[in-house]
């Protein structure tokens, strides 16, 4: 039903069905597979190419695996298969470590670096935004004007939905946050978007990061 995954959830799904594509090509020769013929070594096959091909990390391939398994389910209940020959297989999910968090002398420092590319400063304002207030991505991705409420202390709040309990949340904005939100006012992207921050899809804002902290 429209509206009850998350935009990321179906970005996912085709991700999983590009790759598994691209394996039936390498691996078979063939566009697509008879449900009717599948084997189990087929997701043990998708895996072990996974990890030689595209060096994906464990968490990946378990993330592939799960959907995999998840669309075959759904064969069995429309009644298509009558077993899922995938239900045995087992994929190992690695705990993430711990994030450390940067310290106030770091963050103080990430703030007053300058940055040769204008690109580079839009995200490290983002992503000091993102650590004084607090919302996840999607969150941070979906901010607006109509968020943004006068608290019970006549100051601007933030009020959000959280994307994943659905709770609303409301916080009061830091004066940092604000001086971001009011750096973003006239930005282009977000004038055509309707939103406070030029938040770039997650891929593209992870790799920003990455390049920031080098």
């Amino acid at each position: 039903m429209v509206g009850e995954r998350a935009a990321n959830t179906l970005k996912k799904k085709w991700g999983t069905k590009i790759r598994l594509q691209e394996f039936m090509q390498l691996r078979y020769k063939v566009e697509d597979i008879s449900l009717a013929t599948l084997e189990y070594k087929f997701i043990s096959e998708f895996v072990k190419n996974e990890k030689l091909i595209y060096k994906s990390k464990d968490n990946t391939v378990w993330k592939y695996t799960q959907i995999l398994k998840e669309i075959m389910d759904r064969t069995v209940a429309n009644g298509w298969v009558s077993n899922n020959v995938f239900s045995i297989y087992q994929c190992k999910y690695v705990e993430p470590r711990d994030k450390k968090w940067l310290s106030m002398q770091e963050m103080i420092r990430l703030i007053n670096f300058q940055f040769d590319e204008k690109e580079l400063s839009e995200i490290r304002d983002i992503f000091v935004y993102q650590n004084f207030a607090g919302p996840s991505y999607a969150e941070l991705h979906a901010l607006k004007q109509c968020h943004l409420v006068s608290g019970i202390d006549g100051k601007t709040w933030v009020e959000q939905n959280r994307r994943k309990s659905t709770s609303k949340e409301t916080l009061p904005l830091l004066p940092i946050c604000l001086e971001i939100i009011e750096k973003f006012r006239n930005n282009p992207r977000c004038l055509r978007s309707r939103k406070l921050l030029p938040v770039p899809s997650g891929q593209h804002y992870n790799r920003s990061l990455k390049r920031i902290g080098q």
